[in-house]
């Protein structure tokens, strides 16, 4: 899904009427049918009882890290109904889905230095540069190629590929990394994603461009 909308998103020279229609058709549907997919998916592990171990989160943390690369995912100019409610809903549990995994690192007493000083996405601890088994498989995927200059694909073995501590955290941190990205481009309504550093949470607050 993620590529079809990549695809769909690429100006052709010379378009029809009908050929511009017909794009605009397929990315409102990909759109809707995208955050619709992925507001279950991260619904699902939230109610874990430990989402940072599921096998869901490869997915979520890919899916996060895409719209943190591209503002024109974040927030197209034209938007259907079917399409803003999916959207809307899918921040909404992110936000939340964002401090579960965050209270759950600093109950375990985790070094937050590692995000809370994260002022932009690629910034952060040597470990989370590290390709991931899911960075492997996707290496050369486009939608994703932004977020991919970062990491470090020649210690392919760091982690152990047993799914351990080491590779849950750069996870998690990823995704943390992204939400904080997204924080200056995600819009809700008239709220945006906001994180307080003093408190260490994410929130939706009604954006300044609105007060």
């Amino acid at each position: 899904m993620i590529f079809t909308v990549h695809n769909a998103n690429k100006e052709t020279k010379n378009q029809s009427y009908a050929e511009i229609l017909q794009r605009s058709v397929v990315l409102q549907n990909a759109y809707t049918a995208i955050f619709d997919f992925m507001t279950l998916i991260v619904e699902r592990c939230f109610q874990l009882n430990d989402p940072s171990a599921s096998f869901l989160l490869p997915g979520i943390m890919n899916f996060v890290e895409w719209p943190a690369c591209f503002q024109d995912v974040v927030g197209p100019t034209e938007m259907e109904e079917k399409q803003a409610t999916a959207r809307s809903l899918f921040w909404n549990h992110f936000v939340s889905f964002l401090n579960e995994i965050l209270s759950e690192m600093v109950d375990g007493n985790e070094d937050e230095t590692c995000f809370v000083n994260m002022s932009r996405y690629d910034e952060g601890e040597i470990a989370s540069r590290l390709a991931l088994p899911e960075d492997i498989k996707l290496m050369g995927f486009l939608p994703l190629a932004p977020a991919h200059l970062i990491l470090d694909f020649s210690r392919t073995n760091y982690f152990g590929g047993d799914g351990g501590n080491k590779e849950k955290n750069a996870r998690v941190q990823r995704i943390l990394a992204a939400g904080k990205a997204l924080t200056t481009r995600v819009r809700v309504g008239h709220q945006g994603i906001y994180f307080d550093s003093k408190f260490i949470s994410f929130s939706l607050v009604l954006s300044h461009s609105n007060q």
